[in-house]
């Protein structure tokens, strides 16, 4: 589950406890943009139909991304955003810099967990004021005990490198994460995402 993918389910999960919330795109592939696109021509349904609000921000222009904070600190909602995870884009480090909280999906491999303290030293650094939270997904259930302690205690490692960052439950790897959706959510899902969700809601 990669970053989209995670905030697709955090703005489903939200909302079924009936929080209102806006989606900003900010990924140049407008992924999350073209996917609500196709499953509102594909049922017929339009844009109010949809359980959460949708827009796109333009990462190409800075002055785009400035006006879209601006706008979106006035929304009275959860407000998400789809940032791309590259920091080397001068346009995005604003986005990162109005953030309270930055999720950070992450798998329990030593290259993904030095990119994901890289990326995290350098997120502190523009904004040492935002909440880490770091979300082991797509992590193997066929383990024995002992592996999986020793993979748990990275993402302990991790934690404890960043002061107020939290860990959530792991996200196993499951075939009902892989069909995603901007207008549904299952009650799989849900089920399956709920102790790293809660854990997240309890901890913010």
């Amino acid at each position: 589950m990669g970053k989209s993918t995670l905030c697709t389910f955090l703005a489903h999960d939200l909302t079924a406890k009936d929080r209102p919330v806006v989606v900003a795109d900010a990924d140049l592939q407008q992924s999350l943009f073209q996917l609500r696109a196709m499953e509102l021509q594909q049922s017929g349904k339009n844009d109010e139909d949809a359980p959460w609000d949708l827009m796109w921000i333009d990462c190409r222009n800075r002055n785009s991304v400035s006006s879209a904070i601006e706008q979106l600190r006035k929304v009275p909602a959860t407000v998400l955003v789809d940032v791309p995870g590259n920091l080397s884009d001068d346009n995005v480090a604003p986005l990162y810099m109005a953030a309270d909280v930055i999720i950070c999906p992450m798998t329990y491999q030593i290259f993904t967990i030095n990119s994901t303290k890289r990326f995290a030293e350098t997120v502190n650094k523009i904004n040492p004021k935002a909440r880490l939270i770091f979300v082991p997904n797509g992590i193997s259930a066929r383990k024995s005990i002992e592996d999986a302690k020793k993979e748990r205690s990275y993402g302990f490692e991790l934690q404890h490198n960043f002061k107020g960052s939290w860990l959530t439950r792991d996200v196993p790897r499951l075939k009902c994460f892989e069909r995603i959706s901007t207008l549904e959510y299952t009650s799989e899902q849900e089920d399956r995402l709920k102790s790293a969700f809660e854990g997240i809601y309890k901890w913010i």
